[in-house]
């Protein structure tokens, strides 16, 4: 399969990787396009007319079509093409791997007792990747407006500089850890805390009650910004089918699904490109998010043959209940002068931290 993005990417800054955003919802909430060749071959019309094991996921009743017992694997490629246009600069990424999005099988009990109407039952299990996650994107530009200390700013200012300044004897990840455990801070603390730590931003004051802070990064003709994403993992669906041929012309099937989440995602921004007198020379910003988790959901299904060549088919799905669990590592440094233009060691944060975000039902 090949699957290509555009993405115009004209935000103020790069969007930066939290816990349960919007996008998950289309990540988790929408389905590819899977199964067998043949399903493929004809964009999944398969509700009405069955015979194929990965036909099971769209219709359960499919399976009842089988005359005997059957096995069936598929092999894929998944290739993805992505191209960026970020403020004019034009960036191209590509991702090819093999993988194999489909496997099941159907076992066929037909019944020898002639003189009943229910013709057979059927049994059988399908396996499907339901959404590949595996990707790669590489942006990059000149940002003529902001930086990544903006988005520092935006989660530091209104927060107590006592909530992010060390005390005596405290470690990076001592502290890091208590802001993201206590709910009256938690993931926006630990931002304006990584900016404040790494010497990006500043309070207005000194003064423990300070909730003000400003920039030490300066591009007065905008900065130069790379930004690169990597994915991998996939949605994965296992499909327990029973079916039943009633007569000649009725099939009835019911599928229990259980749902597999397995994400990992990275991302690092890097800005170089500051005015020659800016404090802050060169920064970088990564984060690491790994989600899993399980969900389970139900088919109804119903094909009726109305005549030797017409096929009615029916199916419900329910919503699929989900339990996600995200675990979110991050860092960031920042290279930085005085105002002689002597560089200081480079100023890192990196918590040996993962926060973990549990118990998400959706």
């Amino acid at each position: 399969m090949k699957k290509i993005a555009l993405s115009f990417i004209m935000a103020s800054v790069f969007a930066v990787t939290q816990a349960q955003d919007i996008t998950d919802a289309l990540r988790y909430g929408t389905d590819e396009l899977s199964g067998s060749a043949r399903v493929r071959a004809m964009s999944g019309a398969f509700g009405a007319l069955g015979g194929d094991i990965s036909a099971i996921a769209i219709n359960p009743a499919g399976s009842a079509i089988f005359l005997t017992t059957e096995v069936n694997v598929t092999l894929g490629n998944y290739n993805t093409q992505s191209d960026n246009n970020f403020f004019n600069t034009l960036t191209s990424d590509t991702k090819d791997r093999f993988s194999l999005p489909q496997g099941g099988i159907v076992f066929v009990l037909n019944n020898t007792d002639d003189s009943s109407d229910w013709k057979k039952i059927t049994f059988g299990i399908n396996y499907e990747i339901s959404n590949n996650h595996t990707n790669s994107n590489f942006i990059a530009g000149i940002n003529p407006n902001n930086g990544i200390d903006q988005y520092f700013l935006y989660y530091a200012n209104g927060t107590a500089l006592a909530n992010i300044d060390l005390l005596p004897g405290e470690t990076i990840d001592d502290l890091y850890q208590y802001l993201g455990e206590n709910p009256n801070l938690g993931y926006g603390a630990q931002q304006a805390f990584l900016g404040y730590q790494s010497y990006i931003i500043d309070p207005v004051s000194t003064d423990d009650n300070n909730t003000a802070y400003y920039s030490n990064a300066m591009y007065t003709n905008g900065i130069d910004q790379q930004y690169t994403v990597d994915t991998k993992g996939a949605t994965r669906k296992f499909s327990f089918n029973i079916a039943a041929q009633y007569k000649d012309f009725l099939y009835l099937g019911l599928n229990i699904n259980s749902h597999m989440i397995d994400l990992k995602k990275s991302t690092y921004l890097s800005e170089i490109g500051f005015d020659e007198d800016s404090p802050v020379q060169e920064t970088g910003f990564s984060n690491y998010l790994e989600t899993y988790g399980n969900g389970i959901s139900f088919q109804l299904g119903a094909i009726v043959k109305a005549t030797e060549k017409l096929r009615i088919g029916a199916s419900y799905q329910s919503p699929t209940w989900y339990t996600i669990n995200d675990e979110l590592s991050q860092g960031v440094f920042a290279v930085s002068q005085d105002e002689n233009g002597n560089e200081y060691p480079i100023d890192q944060v990196y918590p040996n931290i993962t926060n973990v975000y549990e118990d998400y039902p959706w």
